[in-house]
């Protein structure tokens, strides 16, 4: 017979079809959630989700562990999430990782925490309408969005990983408002942008993703932003430039440059500095050419990238970037993609473009 390790002082009522002893409940929970099948995770997240979330605050860290483990595992799948938060699991979450001091939990558990919360996001529910607290403080309330913030400043890259993912969530639907308003409030668009330079490529993408959602909304911040602090461009560049394909990584890097405002003309020379439309361009090319496929996001990235083009003012697009071009192998696929995508409108630009190398020709 298998041997479980005991779990003291609980004191669930689990459905007798389980066959598992009560002091072994959290164990085997923990032992075999990560084998649940989709169906499986709804079926305990509809028969245990409220014992289990009970279970978060309890006095038992053992337990605590367990019960927290376990919902990680339910919480993977969007269906069982919404049931979880529909049985209460955000308040307990939201107060394991904000609380400090001798009453929190440890740091290891505080990371699975984060990851519960952004299960819980990724769901879809309708966080403006579910209370936190007595306050009726929700996970979109300016003072949670700010205690997120800092958490994110404030803790190691997994824990901050997690928390952005949370972020980038509640970015992504009717939501987003309340966030930029945090955002804008706290201060925090540096502190967000600098996570564009980690090394670790989840803590990475999650930053770029959050950008990318919220660059709508805050183009002209994020420039400024990024003009101040080094590196940042750079490292948008170097995403972009990567040659593994089209990722969403590199989808949501060309969508956060799209949207940085056209006229900002300080901004436009760093991203030439950096060598960003040279690789832009570049790969623009290998998409239409078929060089790059085998991703949903090609099309997506192809479109964005000539709107990133579309943007700049037309002659300082031909004089510093076009005209460089004039007689290179890059420029004779890149062209008549760029000038179909532009259209009629402006053609004259084309001629003056083409009237400038004649002039030059002339003088040879």
């Amino acid at each position: 017979m298998r041997q479980w390790q005991t779990v003291e002082d609980c004191s669930l009522s689990l459905p007798c079809y389980w066959k598992v002893p009560l002091k072994h409940s959290f164990p085997w929970l923990l032992t075999w959630g990560a084998c649940f099948s989709n169906d499986v995770k709804v079926f305990v997240a509809e028969t245990a989700g409220s014992a289990l979330v009970r279970f978060l605050r309890s006095a038992n860290m053992q337990a605590r562990e367990a019960a927290l483990k376990s919902l990680n595992q339910i919480s993977s799948y969007e269906a069982s999430a919404q049931i979880l938060v529909q049985v209460g699991i955000l308040p307990p979450l939201m107060k394991d990782l904000f609380t400090v001091g001798s009453n929190s939990v440890p740091m290891r558990l505080k990371e699975v925490s984060a990851t519960v919360l952004a299960n819980v996001v990724s769901s879809g529910a309708d966080f403006e309408a579910i209370p936190l607290d007595h306050d009726n403080q929700t996970l979109v309330s300016e003072d949670i969005v700010h205690n997120l913030l800092h958490l994110v400043s404030n803790t190691g890259p997994a824990i901050a990983c997690k928390l952005l993912q949370v972020l980038v969530g509640l970015t992504s639907s009717s939501t987003v408002l309340n966030i930029i308003s945090a955002i804008k409030s706290s201060g925090a668009t540096i502190s967000l942008i600098q996570f564009v330079e980690a090394p670790q490529r989840d803590l990475r993408m999650a930053s770029i993703k959050l950008l990318r959602n919220i660059s709508p909304y805050m183009g002209q911040e994020l420039a400024d932003a990024l003009r101040v602090t080094a590196g940042q461009l750079g490292s948008l560049t170097k995403v972009i430039s990567e040659n593994n394909g089209i990722s969403e990584e590199q989808a949501a890097a060309v969508g956060l440059l799209a949207d940085l405002p056209e006229r900002d003309l300080s901004l436009t020379k760093q991203l030439l500095a950096e060598g960003t439309f040279n690789v832009v361009i570049s790969k623009v090319v290998k998409i239409r050419q078929g060089e790059t496929r085998g991703s949903r996001f090609a099309t997506l990235i192809s479109k964005v990238l000539l709107e990133f083009f579309q943007g700049l003012p037309m002659f300082w697009m031909m004089n510093q970037i076009l005209f460089p071009l004039h007689g290179s192998t890059i420029s004779q696929h890149f062209l008549p993609i760029y000038f179909k995508q532009m259209g009629l409108i402006r053609f004259r630009w084309f001629l003056q473009w083409l009237w400038k190398i004649f002039l030059s020709s002339q003088n040879v």
